[in-house]
């Protein structure tokens, strides 16, 4: 267990962004500094070196109010996500949950009797009056696989520097939740967990189409009409046009659109193959040893991330030339 206080600065507030990353930073030092969003952060090991913790704290401070510190966090976190992609790192910047608390009265008890103050341990967004009242208390974890921290502060400062504008309110909630369905897809140790979370990043962007009050009143007139035969086998047309009363597109055929809509229709074949073998593996009809698994879940990401990173970039975000490094064919996704 370990705590520190926050150094003070007089009538202002600081928001905390404590994330959990895939790789451990390869970094000796508990406290690195990057320049993003205009303003200079820490990212900062909750104890000890950064390369002895999955768990990392992006900090800026000098704001002069509570809400304009939440905002950029916000943003700090959107950013994040979309660096921690980039970077190969895999980033999880939560959804301000509280991890935990230490019982303030246990530390009183110990002999602490100056002023301070013991925040949740939150999952996400956390923004404190910097007074330097604040004292963090943390659990020490452990992990093995390291990376190059500066690809991470790379992208972080590249990202905000070659964009126009970095509003959170620009991003639709169903591409902020697909960056982080995949950078939990690199977090995750599972292989079969893997390629759950990157297809369905995927699938999650496919535009809903509905049917027209007409085409739903034809689906219900026949249905019933079916239903009144009182024949099994009519009966079992019946519930599949039900089904298909639910969506006017199939999952296949939503992922197609969006990526003709995005320049990539040539990897359509490409998709097929890894989500027929998605299906065989989980169905039982495919057999793979644990490297073949291994390998599709790595070509699973790998073909997602491009995928969703493409999507930003015709969203006019400049992507920092490390995620090249990662994911080669954005450099050449077109027609």
């Amino acid at each position: 267990m370990a705590a520190d206080f926050a150094t003070p600065e007089a009538d202002s507030y600081l928001v905390r962004v404590q994330v959990q990353v895939g790789k451990r930073l390869n970094a000796d030092a508990s406290c690195l500094t990057a320049r993003t969003l205009g303003r200079p952060i820490s990212i900062k090991s909750r104890s000890g070196p950064i390369s002895k913790t999955d768990w990392l704290v992006l900090e800026a401070r000098g704001f002069s109010s509570e809400s304009e510190a939440r905002h950029f966090g916000e943003r700090l976190r959107l950013l994040a996500t979309i660096a921690g992609l980039c970077s190969h790192l895999g980033l999880d910047a939560g959804r301000d949950t509280t991890l935990g608390r230490f019982n303030e009265q246990a530390l009183r008890s110990m002999g602490f009797e100056h002023d301070f103050r013991v925040p949740p341990e939150v999952h996400g967004i956390l923004v404190l009056p910097d007074d330097g009242k604040s004292w963090f208390v943390h659990a020490n974890a452990s992990l093995s696989v390291t990376s190059d921290p500066g690809q991470l502060i790379e992208a972080l400062e590249q990202l905000a520097d070659n964009s126009a504008s970095f509003d959170v309110a620009q991003y639709p909630a169903l591409l902020v939740n697909s960056l982080r369905l995949l950078n939990l897809a690199m977090i995750a140790d599972d292989s079969r967990a893997k390629i759950v979370l990157a297809i369905a990043a995927v699938e999650g962007l496919i535009r809903d189409e509905k049917w027209s009050d007409r085409q739903r009143k034809w689906f219900t007139d026949m249905i019933s009409n079916l239903h009144a035969e009182d024949d099994d086998e009519l009966g079992e047309i019946a519930v599949a046009l039900a089904s298909q009363r639910m969506h006017r597109i199939s999952l296949r055929q939503g992922v197609f659109r969006l990526l003709k809509e995005n320049g990539l229709q040539h990897y359509r074949a490409r998709w097929d193959d890894l989500y027929e073998r998605r299906s065989g593996l989980f169905h039982g009809t495919l057999v793979l040893d644990r490297q073949q698994i291994h390998r599709l879940a790595n070509d699973t990401v790998k073909l997602c991330v491009t995928i969703v990173l493409t999507i930003l970039t015709n969203r006019r975000i400049v992507l920092p030339p490390i995620a090249a490094v990662h994911f080669g064919d954005l450099e050449s996704s077109e027609d």
